[in-house]
Parts: C-alpha cells; sequence; structure tokens
C-alpha cells in the first residue's frame, strides 16, 4: 500500500484473486492434488520503528475431472451426454472420442454446448467411423480450450436381441480425450440399463 491505512479502529482490507491449475499437474483422471497459498504483511505500528510480520496459508483440494460420461434410457433409445475439461484447464487440441457399443446406432441432433452439428468425415471437427463404431470431435490444431465443453447425442437400441426378453440389457460406452497435457488413457465408461419387454 502506498497510503498509511487501518487509520480508523477494526478496518479491514479484502483482496481477491483466481487462479487456475495447470494441467501439467495432474497425471490421471480423478487425481486429488492439494494447493497451498501463502499469504503474508509486513507492516508498523505507529510510533514503533520495528516492523511487525504475519503470514497465514489455505490449502484446496483439487480432483482432476478431465472427463465425465452419463446416460439416460428410454423405451428403445439411449441419451448419452459427455462432458470434458470440468476443472476449467488450459488444454490445446482436445479431441473426444466415443466407441458405441453394438446393437446402438445413431440417432438424432448431436450437439456442442448445446448447438446442432453434422458429421462430416472429409473435413470435420465431427466425424464418425462406421467401422470401428467411434464418434469423435475434435476442437482444431493449436486451438485451447478453457472452459467446459458438453457433446450430447441418441443413440436407438437397434439390437436384434434386446426386445426377445424381460431381462434389462446393459449397454456400456466408453469415451476418452486426448489433448496436450491430458494424461495418457484418460477415458470413462458408463452402462446404462435399457429396460426391454417382450
Amino acid at each position: 500500500f502506498s497510503e498509511p491505512i487501518n487509520k480508523v479502529a477494526n478496518e479491514e482490507y479484502t483482496i481477491t484473486f483466481k487462479t487456475r491449475p495447470e494441467v501439467s499437474g495432474f497425471t490421471a483422471n480423478n487425481q486429488t492434488i492439494s494447493f497451498k497459498n501463502k499469504a503474508s504483511a509486513d507492516y508498523k505500528d505507529r510510533g514503533y520503528d520495528k516492523p511487525s510480520v504475519f503470514s497465514n496459508e489455505a490449502k484446496v483440494d483439487i480432483e482432476s475431472n478431465f472427463i465425465e460420461k452419463k446416460g439416460l434410457a428410454g423405451f428403445d433409445f439411449i441419451d448419452w451426454t459427455v462432458k470434458i475439461n470440468n476443472n476449467y484447464f488450459a488444454i490445446t487440441d482436445a479431441k473426444i472420442t466415443d466407441k458405441l457399443p453394438e446393437g446402438l446406432t445413431l440417432e438424432g441432433s448431436i450437439k456442442l454446448n448445446g448447438t446442432g452439428m453434422s458429421i462430416d468425415n472429409t473435413n470435420g471437427p465431427l466425424k464418425y467411423d462406421s467401422g470401428t463404431r467411434t464418434l469423435t470431435y475434435e476442437f482444431g490444431a493449436g486451438t485451447t480450450i478453457n472452459i467446459p465443453q458438453t457433446l450430447t447425442y441418441r443413440t436407438k437400441v437397434t439390437d436384434s436381441e434386446a426386445f426377445t426378453s424381460n431381462t434389462p440389457k446393459t449397454y456400456t460406452n466408453e469415451a476418452g480425450l486426448t489433448g496436450i497435457g491430458v494424461p495418457a488413457d484418460t477415458k470413462v465408461g458408463v452402462g446404462v440399463k435399457v429396460a426391454t419387454s417382450v
């Protein structure tokens, strides 16, 4: 402070600021790291030449959440949601990969952050390889994302055995995330049970 402070009794000052954890500090999804920050203040009381010093330290635990996924089943369909970068990391060259299990077929609109898009296997950024049953979205070479991103889509249950009994069937879908600084093998799988009936 360039001017004297605490001129009146019980005067307080609050300094606030934001920090963003660096993606390189994490080596796995769902990893918890403790971050410590220490602040100190030097001051002189009026009438005293000797400075006083006091400090305080705070700790915040952050769990990495590079990717998460959920599915909601209807009668003959499943709505999937993939959320990435839930820690607001700065990730360059991010790419979502989502492999569909056998028995499910893409149906309807695919959306990123609520905006519909079409599959373009030539130019992207959204592509679908029917041979490997893999849906991909690339944010672009050199592009950096620093906020969460949400990909949503629907699959229709086309499994010929799905409706031959009253036993529910579970479809497991796995999504992955790659990018500069993202730990290798960052992926998450989720199983959704479809209540089939004859």
